[in-house]
């Protein structure tokens, strides 16, 4: 069940722009702190499963990672318990899940990682129906903003100024607000607005990688055996630029998504979708797929660059305004970051708003601009390293970036035999371990006996793939 709200401390009437995932976390985190919440969203929100105009990557994979997994079962007491009952499928992600990645197969072992799989829609649903059912949190629909109220000299943001979102047309209507938060994603107008007012717009750190992906919704076919339940295969860059992954969806479906980066693009009719998954630089893909049952056409989607405007930055900033989510920073989506960012900063927003009194609330975007950075900052040094594999990738390199892509290498390379380094590195991917876990001595004592193995010994090379073991059966 919800938690009881505690309304009213900070002020009247909170505003969220976008109902999506990064605003309803934020709803439900201003309503513990607000007499109201108003969540504006330019779509009509569905009761069903079904993807929505407004979320185009809806209908591709959708990787929550198992903190993101966390921070929102703390903001909705048993959500994943409720959405088992009704087909999410719960999975050991060192045990069932099949994870080629740099041309490595990792070891399989239990890991005490278990995240649950589902399509996006569906978990997009059962987070709104909770917020939904919060007393003092209400939605207007196909309605848009068209730009932010302010004082006589933009020093506090008071309103927003919204409009039909589908003609643009008929007057304008302005909904004060002690407090607004922008969510609506990585096409956000935040930026525009401000220089409406007189402030400078963020600048912006980009690293282009022309990203594209293909994706269908198969039925699980009848009889089907595998020892995964989740498949994972990612390219060997520099070279290889092609991946896939299969995941496990409520109603014995899974949702196959295929891509490629720089160029090479996945084909959206059927033929070609299912001869893309032929030339993926392992086999079982194609296997899974080539007998199963289309539920749904091939859907495609393009993605130029990861992004991320830097407010925190900002030497003048308006009051009462926070951003959040892909409105900050939109990363790489086969991360896999984006939903579980959006927890961390709703997180963030819940502690910044714990600390903070009425009187204080002016203050209040100050410090939140900075921890979202905080929280920006690690994830986009990962995800932008890895791009960079590609000599073609456009962007700011760091002088460390061939170190730490060599040395992950090396960790990836220790996985196939290794199980507590595996689980290292998962804990580390799932955002549940500091990327620092991985330069530990554990790590790097592991690192220099497989050296010594391999280079001493005779026969010491690592296996390319390693199987299920009995002792790692449950």
């Amino acid at each position: 069940m919800t938690r009881a709200v505690r309304a009213g401390r900070l002020g009247e009437n909170a505003v969220v722009i976008g109902g999506s995932i990064a605003g309803l976390l934020a709803a439900r985190v201003l309503a513990d702190h607000f007499s109201r919440v108003t969540v504006i969203e330019r779509d009509v929100l569905p009761d069903s499963a079904n993807p929505r105009k407004g979320v185009p990557q809806a209908r591709h994979v959708h990787l929550l990672l198992h903190r993101g997994q966390a921070i929102m079962e703390h903001f909705l007491p048993g959500l994943f318990a409720q959405m088992g009952t009704q087909g999410s499928v719960p999975v050991d992600l060192g045990l069932e899940m099949r994870w080629l990645r740099l041309g490595i197969v990792s070891k399989r072992t239990r890991s005490g990682i278990v995240s649950q799989f589902q399509s996006r829609p569906a978990l997009e649903r059962h987070i709104r129906r909770r917020v939904k059912a919060l007393p003092n949190v209400s939605f207007i629909e196909r309605m848009e903003v068209a730009g932010l109220q302010a004082d006589e000299h933009a020093v506090s943001i008071s309103g927003v100024r919204i409009r039909d979102a589908f003609t643009k047309a008929g007057p304008e209507t302005v909904i004060m607000s002690d407090l607004i938060v922008d969510t609506s994603g990585r096409a956000s107008h935040a930026g525009r607005w401000l220089e409406q007012l007189g402030h400078d717009a963020p600048a912006e750190s980009t690293v282009q990688i022309d990203f594209a992906y293909a994706s269908r919704i198969y039925r699980r076919p009848a009889g089907f055996a595998a020892d995964w339940k989740v498949l994972v295969c990612y390219p060997n860059p520099p070279e290889g630029k092609r991946g896939a992954y299969i995941f496990p969806i409520e109603d014995n479906r899974w949702i196959v998504t295929m891509g490629s980066r720089l160029g090479d693009r996945p084909p959206s009719d059927e033929a070609g979708f299912l001869e893309f998954a032929r030339t993926l630089p392992h086999p079982d893909v194609y296997e899974a797929i080539r007998d199963a049952e289309p539920v749904t056409p091939v859907t495609t989607f393009r993605f130029p660059a990861n992004l991320w405007r830097h407010y925190e930055k900002l030497r003048r900033f308006p009051q009462r305004f926070i951003v959040l989510g892909d409105a900050v920073c939109s990363f790489n989506p086969i991360y896999g970051q984006g939903m579980s960012i959006c927890a961390l900063e709703a997180l963030a927003l819940e502690r910044t708003l714990r600390g903070t009194s009425k009187g204080e609330l002016v203050r209040a975007a100050s410090r939140f601009r900075k921890a979202v950075a905080r929280i920006v900052e690690i994830p986009w040094m990962l995800v932008t390293t890895e791009d960079f594999r590609y000599p073609e990738t456009q962007g700011m390199r760091s002088p460390l970036t061939r170190f730490i892509n060599w040395y992950t290498r090396k960790v990836h390379e220790l996985t196939v035999d290794d199980a507590a380094a595996l689980r290292t590195l998962l804990g580390v991917m799932q955002m549940e371990k500091h990327p620092m876990a991985l330069y530990g001595p554990g790590i790097l004592t592991r690192l220099v006996a497989a050296a010594l193995q391999r280079h001493l010994l005779p026969g010491g090379k690592a296996r390319p793939s390693h199987p299920l073991s009995p002792e790692d059966l449950p």
